[in-house]
């Protein structure tokens, strides 16, 4: 029985430093998990059972399992590259099998799909031409390397203060030459529907208000401002064959209907906030403090809804016909402002936040939704998986998400090879999470996980092995030499 016991506790002892052997193997192996062999004593009995003072019968390895602890991170400025911080696995297909990893070498293949270091692809989610995630089953990760076709303004978004203290003008001493004739001015770049850039220029005109009947009230004077606009330095609604521009100004001066060129006049409360406009030239303001003649919230005709009361629309001027090329502007309008017809060309202000404080004029924010093409110049990835195209016209847009999965027993997973698991009954199903969600591990872009495998420890183990198998076999050595006495005894 001895003979056995000792050939078990050798088996066992080979086997712990077969696995310790492995751990130290891939210590640098990234997203390597390192494993244990666990041991279970062995008794022997009989029909009739066993006495308490039996011996025991030898060792028995019983299971080897991988700890998933966290990983050490590796900053490798690849921006593919990624890492789990924290609970979870990425999603693999390797030609339609599933498989989970903790290693991200992440790249792209000849067709745009994102693979690792063996050639399986990432599993998640695509987004369409307008950056939204799809959402549905995770599926190959395809990311589009085409050009990003250039988008026409449709919304300027831009917050003010506009200092109270300053004293109201008359608009119809308005010059754009004449920086004393106009309060404040700002300028906004904007897209055309082929990419071109043009400029909108905005000129702010604090005017003296009136009461609901047109008479001048002290108790709200000061509280209007006119906007004026001109597009590329034509001004917006000036009547005439030629275009009105600053050039040409004091030629055109007497005849001009400055009035009739104003889009809006926004109207402040005595507290400064911002509560409309009204449409045009129109200084009137009722007893709450809005615009008399102005857009309010509320219900429009046949019970639709009206624009917002911060917002108004400029319609730019349409395109004037040269010679070969009706409607075109240098080859920049084809047909309209947004690429559709010239009754399209509106761009929506919107001018929510914007107060009016005794304190200097500042631009606090300014958004315009257009862009010239772009090409794809490099890509990031945030905390949530996103995966973001960074292009050369500036702009960054979603471009695919990567999940995490998490599984309710991650030791019941089936070591695949390359640094892989496959789900088994032993882990439950794999739940597909976002990343950096409750308990879901958030993801680092640029990063690898280094192996938990413990160099110093291992090398410890790795004594402690080889220990125990010199005794086992000093075990088997001494029952060798009494089983020898034994057979010389006369």
């Amino acid at each position: 029985m001895s003979f056995n016991t000792g050939l078990l506790g050798l088996r066992a002892a080979q086997m712990d430093l077969s696995v310790t052997g492995n751990n130290v193997a891939n210590a640098s192996t990234k997203g390597f998990k390192q494993s244990r062999a666990e041991f279970g004593d062995m008794y022997t009995s009989s029909i009739l059972g066993s006495g308490k003072n039996k011996p025991g019968s030898g060792v028995l390895v019983e299971r080897i399992s991988q700890q998933h602890s966290q990983g050490n991170t590796d900053h490798t400025d690849r921006p593919l590259d990624m890492m789990i911080d924290g609970n979870g696995y990425f999603m693999m297909s390797n030609n339609g099998q599933i498989e989970y990893t903790r290693a991200g070498y992440f790249d792209l293949d000849e067709e745009g799909y994102v693979i690792n270091n063996t050639g399986k692809r990432l599993q998640g989610y695509n987004a369409d031409d307008e950056g939204s995630i799809i959402a549905g089953a995770p599926q190959d990760i395809q990311l589009s390397q085409d050009s990003l076709a250039p988008k026409a303004t449709t919304q300027i978004d831009v917050a003010f203060n506009f200092d109270s203290r300053k004293p109201s003008l008359e608009i119809a001493n308005f010059n754009p030459n004449d920086r004393t004739t106009y309060t404040e001015a700002n300028r906004s770049p904007v897209f055309d529907s082929l990419g071109k850039e043009h400029e909108l220029t905005q000129y702010f005109i604090k005017v003296p208000s009136s009461d609901e009947n047109g008479e001048g009230d002290e108790g709200v004077n000061g509280n209007t401002w006119a906007v004026v606009t001109a597009f590329d330095g034509q001004f917006i609604g000036a009547e005439g064959e030629e275009p009105l521009t600053a050039k040409n100004w004091i030629d055109k001066a007497e005849n001009l209907d400055i009035e009739g060129m104003t889009q809006a006049t926004m109207v402040f409360n005595t507290q400064g906030r911002l509560t409309g406009y009204n449409a045009g030239y129109s200084t009137a303001i009722n007893e709450e403090g809005l615009p008399a003649n102005g857009v309010n919230a509320g219900e429009g005709e046949e019970g639709e809804a009206q624009a917002s009361p911060l917002s108004f629309t400029i319609t730019l001027p349409p395109a004037p016909p040269t010679e070969g090329n009706a409607g075109n502007i240098d080859g920049a309008f084809v047909g309209g402002f947004n690429g559709q017809n010239a009754g399209n060309n509106e761009i929506t202000y919107n001018l929510a936040g914007t107060t009016q404080y005794g304190a200097g004029y500042s631009a606090q924010s300014q958004y315009q939704n257009g862009y010239t093409a772009g090409n794809l110049a490099g890509l990031e990835v945030s905390s949530d998986g996103t995966i973001i195209g960074r292009y050369s016209n500036g702009l960054m847009r979603d471009i695919g998400q990567v999940p995490v999965i998490t599984f309710r027993n991650p030791e019941g997973l089936k070591p695949n090879g390359s640094t892989s698991w496959v789900a088994t009954s032993e882990s439950g199903d794999a739940l597909v999470n976002t990343a950096d969600l409750g308990i879901t591990g958030s993801i680092i872009g640029g990063a690898l996980e280094e192996s938990n495998v413990d160099l110093a420890e291992e090398l410890v183990k790795m004594i402690i092995g080889q220990r125990n198998y010199q005794a086992n076999a000093k075990t088997i050595q001494t029952q060798d030499t009494i089983t020898q006495t034994i057979i010389n005894m006369r």
